[in-house]
């Protein structure tokens, strides 16, 4: 299903806004455990350049009915529907999902790469003196708790994991 989102960054949690009385809903009710996926992909005809980018956000998940005094903190506080609070009251619950890990995932069809072995940035050089490249790497080693490289005929792809405490 396809669902806008919006992050409460103190709550460290995002919030979701389903129509009552979906499947959705009742299966998140039986299961809270859930994975939301944003995808973005582009490429060029005729060998061009190519990329594909996923984010998954894995956690569990909680509605919150329309009778829950959340329910109306949430929907003011973020503006997350464009109907009076009546009328939302009566459409709508909330879907409120604390993330447990967040994946990122990009895959590339460029020469195959070792991340690894790429030159480690001069992080106490002062910013003039410091050679172009390898800067984000360094970012996602010193903050991922997960970093995995693949390559194949098939592209190259860099996953790393961020564990959420």
């Amino acid at each position: 299903t396809t669902v806008d989102m919006v992050l409460d960054k103190e709550e460290r949690v995002l919030y979701v806004v389903s129509e009552v009385g979906t499947e959705k809903l009742n299966q998140i009710r039986r299961n809270p455990k859930v994975s939301a996926v944003r995808f973005q992909g582009w490429t060029v005809a005729e060998r061009g350049k190519q990329e594909w980018r996923r984010t998954q956000v894995v956690g569990h998940a909680e509605v919150i009915p329309s009778s829950d005094p959340r329910f109306m903190v949430a929907v003011k506080k973020y503006q997350l529907v464009r109907l009076t609070p009546e009328r939302a009251v009566r459409r709508f619950d909330l879907i409120r999902i604390t993330p447990d890990r967040i994946l990122v995932q990009i895959t590339d069809f460029g020469h195959i790469f070792e991340p690894a072995e790429a030159p480690k940035p001069d992080v106490e050089a002062a910013l003039d003196d410091r050679e172009l490249g390898g800067l984000g790497l360094y970012l996602i080693y010193q903050t991922m708790d997960n970093i995995d490289y693949q390559s194949s005929e098939d592209g190259n792809t860099l996953t790393f994991t961020k564990y959420i405490k």
